[in-house]
């Protein structure tokens, strides 16, 4: 297996849903856990670029929802290019809107939110990809939980969460797994989740 597949990387960029009109895709590479490099992308085309720059130099990940364009008042230079950054640049608050969510496989869901697992995308480490459709404002990410969460179960859902960038090098995997992997890919939606969501209250 290669240590790069270009053709999931833009499908990861692809099922992100990050109209550059809502902000930026936040990429990570990271070493032993520590960050090594960051960028904030508004274009496929950079974001691919970067990622072969960076493959194999760490692990790296992207953010599931779009970070505010506000970030550029501070952080302009790491505009579609990738940075010897150490600490992260963005926090919740620098979430404006959602575009997606990604559940971690030992969440216990609702009966409504299973209805569409095998719709949707499983990533690398198991989690459960809901592309929303339409983005929703951040303030309503509250309706997540009501609508995934089953009663009693307990997950600390964050609008800022980061995944694994598929088709990008596995830096701790086997000579069998050298790369992180769609477990499943599903780039089509039958039904606009955020329209769920939205009749959910």
């Amino acid at each position: 297996m290669s240590l790069f597949r270009k053709k999931d990387v833009r499908r990861c960029y692809d099922l992100l849903q990050h109209d550059s009109g809502l902000g930026f895709t936040q990429l990570l590479a990271k070493d032993a856990g520590q960050i090594i490099g960051l960028g904030l992308f508004d274009n496929e085309e950079d974001f691919v670029s970067e990622c072969v720059r960076y493959n194999t130099l760490g692990d790296l990940y992207v953010g599931v929802n779009p970070r505010s364009v506000r970030l550029l008042d501070q952080f302009g230079g790491l505009k579609n290019r990738m940075r010897s950054v150490f600490a992260d640049v963005s926090d919740p608050s620098m979430i404006d809107h959602i575009t997606g969510i990604a559940v971690p496989d030992h969440v216990q869901i609702t009966s409504e939110a299973s209805e569409y697992r095998k719709e949707v995308s499983r990533l690398h480490d198991l989690e459960t990809f809901y592309a929303l459709g339409k983005p929703l404002p951040v303030g309503l990410a509250n309706r997540f939980g009501s609508w995934l969460l089953k009663e009693g179960g307990s997950w600390a859902y964050n609008p800022d969460q980061f995944v694994r960038v598929p088709g990008t090098a596995l830096i701790d995997g086997s000579y069998f797994s050298r790369r992180v992997i769609f477990r499943r890919y599903r780039p089509y939606k039958l039904i606009e989740l955020s329209e769920v969501l939205l009749e959910s209250s």
